[in-house]
C-alpha cells in the first residue's frame, strides 16, 4: 500500500502475529511435506490457463501447459481456485462460462501491492552486531527522494539459528527496486544498516525478492483503495461459482494479506467441497463446520 495515497486503517482488523516457520525450514518445504503424499498427483510447473464449469455437468475441466509446454486437461468434480488478485487482474485463466460481473467487479476493484525483501544472512556467529532478542529495526532517514528505501528490517536470528537481517521495502519503491540488480539492491541495503550498525559485514548470502515480476504472482497481496467498499469485494472475489471455489488472501475479510489467512480460507472451501462431494456420493452429509 503507498500510504500517500490512501489512508485505511480499521479499527476492526487486529491480528497477534508470530513467527509460523521452524529453524531451517522455509515456506517451500512445508508446502512439499504437505503434498508429499499425493506424489505425483501434482503436477508442478504447470501453468493453468483455462477452467471449464459446464453448468450443466457434474464435473470442471481444468486446461494447464505442462513443463515442456504441450496443452493438456484434466478433469474433476470441483476446483479450488487460489491464483492471487494480480493473476485474476491480469486475466491469463480463462474462464468458461466468464466469471459474472460483480466477481470481475470486484477484482478489477482490488488494489494489489508490491512488497520485497532482501534476505541476508552471515555464517560466523560474530557477526551479528545487533541485539539477538530486537524484532525491528527502524532507521529514520532524511526526508528526500530516497526517504524510507530499506529502512525497515526484521529480525529472525533466533529463529534461524544464524545471525540473519530481514530488508523490507513496499509501494512505488519496491516496484522501482525489480529493476536493480542484487549487488546494486546489497549496496543500498548496507548502506542503512551501516548507519545503525557501523561494524556490520557484508551478509554471506543473500536472497532477493521480485514479486512484481513473478508472473504465478505478480505482486504481494490484495489491497483497499479510495473508494472501495473493500469487504463487498472479499465477499463477492469468495463466493463459489458453481463447481468453483474460490479462497486465497483476498477472499478473507479477518486475516486479508496475511499466509494465515490465506490458509484459512484454504480450509475452509476444502471443508465445503467435502460436505458437497458426501452429500452427491450419498453421504450422510456431515455438518461441514467440523469436517475436516
Amino acid at each position: 500500500m503507498d500510504i500517500t495515497h490512501i489512508e485505511f486503517m480499521d479499527p476492526s482488523f487486529h491480528v497477534e502475529t508470530s513467527y509460523m516457520g521452524v529453524p531451517g525450514v522455509g515456506w517451500g518445504n512445508v508446502a512439499a511435506k504437505y503434498g508429499a503424499r499425493f506424489g505425483e498427483r501434482i503436477r508442478t510447473e504447470s501453468q493453468v490457463i483455462g477452467i471449464d464449469s459446464p453448468a450443466d455437468q457434474d464435473y470442471v475441466v481444468v486446461t494447464y501447459r505442462d513443463r515442456r509446454g504441450a496443452v493438456r486437461k484434466m478433469r474433476g468434480k470441483t476446483v479450488v481456485m487460489t491464483a492471487s488478485v494480480g493473476v485474476l487482474k491480469a486475466g491469463t485463466i480463462e474462464f468458461t462460462p466468464p466469471l459474472p460481473a460483480t466477481k470481475q467487479a470486484a477484482i478489477d476493484a482490488f488494489g494489489f501491492g508490491v512488497i520485497n525483501k532482501c534476505i541476508m544472512s552471515w555464517d560466523d556467529p560474530a557477526d551479528r552486531v545487533w541485539p539477538e532478542d530486537e524484532r525491528w529495526f527502524l532507521l529514520a532517514t532524511p526526508d528526500d527522494e530516497t526517504s524510507g528505501r530499506w529502512t525497515t528490517f526484521s529480525n529472525p536470528s533466533g529463529f534461524k539459528g544464524v545471525p540473519s537481517l530481514t530488508g523490507w521495502i513496499g509501494g512505488p519503491d519496491a516496484v522501482r527496486m525489480e529493476g536493480q540488480s542484487d549487488d546494486e539492491i546489497v549496496e543500498e541495503v548496507m548502506a542503512n544498516l551501516r548507519a545503525m550498525f557501523p561494524d556490520i559485514k557484508r551478509p554471506d548470502d543473500v536472497i532477493v525478492t521480485r514479486w512484481g515480476q513473478e508472473n504465478h504472482v505478480r505482486g504481494a497481496y490484495a489491497f483497499p483503495l479510495p473508494g472501495q467498499d473493500f469487504y463487498k469485494d472479499v465477499e463477492a472475489l469468495r463466493q463459489t461459482i458453481g463447481r468453483v471455489y474460490f479462497a486465497g488472501e483476498a477472499t478473507t475479510a479477518r486475516g486479508w494479506a496475511t499466509t494465515f489467512g490465506a490458509w484459512a480460507s484454504g480450509e475452509e472451501a476444502g471443508k465445503q467441497i467435502a460436505y458437497r462431494l458426501s452429500a452427491e456420493d450419498g453421504g450422510a452429509g456431515a455438518n461441514p463446520e467440523g469436517q475436516r
